[in-house]
């Protein structure tokens, strides 16, 4: 899934794939579902609503629409719930490696559509390498979450401070006063890069289903989580996919349009 994030460009050639799985030792990429060969594609950079960059000015972008996000998820539907389904149906597919650039509400919204009814893999452009190979590291990060002992109303908030720091005073005001739960790195400070290996994916991938078990069990009550994240790519799509839409709350995510400001972009149910 490709998408146009602050205007930068992406090179994601299908050789480029290709490296990147057989890298991984176990598996060898496989293109029957698309007519040719290349891979199963949602492109979103043709849509209105993805902004170039524009050089020398900071601050974000404009915010996406609403008719934006409708089509962008419609694209997702239509691969999803219908390319792969139908590859899942005739015993094509028993795995799926994904490789996603975009927004994070979309990120998350891809997660939430492929689902657990087979294996996938999750890969994302590492800066200190150039390369979208997973690299080994010998201590990988650790992550933890942070909850209120109690909460009142339907309603909470969710910092999820990986790639960087979300403070609380940066919420909308509407949204003072609810719970508030955290997820952060253990004994490191948020930065770009935290997720550079696998099996830091995974030590976040536990911390985030000891999270939404944790919430099912203690805050029932919650059934509106307010997302605030900044979140690698891969751990995006993971949240996504690791939380169960059926017992769990849905997940309100927002645009940061500029510094410390959000808006409501994507409610994922």
């Amino acid at each position: 899934m490709i998408g146009q994030l602050r205007g930068r460009p992406l090179e994601l050639a299908q050789r480029t794939a290709v490296e990147a799985v057989l890298a991984s030792g176990s598996r060898f990429p496989y293109f029957k579902l698309s007519y040719d060969r290349y891979g199963v594609e949602v492109d979103l950079r043709q849509l209105p609503g993805e902004f170039p960059l524009v050089e020398g000015a900071f601050s974000g972008e404009p915010a996406p629409t609403t008719e934006y996000y409708s089509a962008a998820t419609s694209m997702i539907d239509q691969v999803v719930d219908n390319v792969l389904a139908d590859g899942l149906r005739k015993g094509h597919v028993e795995h799926v490696s994904v490789f996603a650039f975009a927004r994070l509400p979309l990120l998350v919204y891809l997660g939430r559509k492929l689902g657990d009814g087979y294996g996938v893999d999750f890969y994302q452009r590492h800066q200190t390498t150039d390369s979208w190979v997973w690299p080994n590291v010998e201590a990988p990060a650790s992550f933890a979450a942070d909850m209120p002992e109690v909460s009142a109303g339907g309603e909470g908030v969710l910092l999820a401070s990986i790639s960087g720091t979300v403070h609380e005073n940066e919420i909308p005001e509407a949204l003072n006063g609810l719970p508030v739960f955290r997820i952060q790195p253990i004994d490191r400070t948020p930065a770009g890069g935290i997720i550079d290996s696998r099996a830091t994916l995974e030590n976040l991938r536990v911390t985030l289903r000891k999270f939404f078990g944790e919430l099912e069990k203690q805050h029932k009550n919650i059934v509106r989580l307010h997302l605030f994240g900044a979140l690698p790519i891969s751990a995006a799509i993971a949240l996504g996919r690791i939380r169960d839409p059926i017992i769990q709350p849905s997940i309100v995510t927002y645009d940061r349009v500029d510094y410390g400001s959000y808006r409501p972009a994507l409610e994922i149910r």
